[in-house]
């Protein structure tokens, strides 16, 4: 029956809206990504999912990649400083690509010329 309702009802349905791609399972990452987001412990969601491995959970979800660059960034200023600090080395770097560099570069190159790189 699942797979009756998902070619006359879901399939149709997202093709009307422009996502071809619609599924049961977008519905189940969406649950869990969101989840996420709004602070639903991991055990809650898993248990909402009906599943056994916790494994499974994360599977389905998608972390927020703006969160993931602001930790990126925030662990970057604690290593190399204020980001005034970085573009005060960025304006004396030769290399310097307009308006691509962030801290986490720094952080990158300077790891490279301790390592000798």
């Amino acid at each position: 029956m699942e797979r009756n309702l998902t070619r006359r009802i879901l399939k149709p349905v997202g093709v009307r809206l422009g996502m071809p791609w619609l599924s049961w399972h977008v519905f189940r990452r969406s649950h869990s990504t969101f989840g996420e987001q709004i602070g639903v412990a991991l055990s809650d969601r898993q248990a909402q999912m009906g599943h056994a491995d916790v494994g499974m959970t994360l599977h389905y979800t998608h972390s927020d990649l703006e969160r993931r660059r602001a930790a990126i960034e925030a662990i970057a200023t604690r290593l190399v400083g204020k980001e005034e600090d970085t573009e005060k080395r960025a304006d004396s770097d030769s290399e310097r690509h307009e308006g691509t560099r962030t801290p986490g570069v720094y952080v990158i190159e300077e790891i490279g010329r301790a390592a000798g790189t």
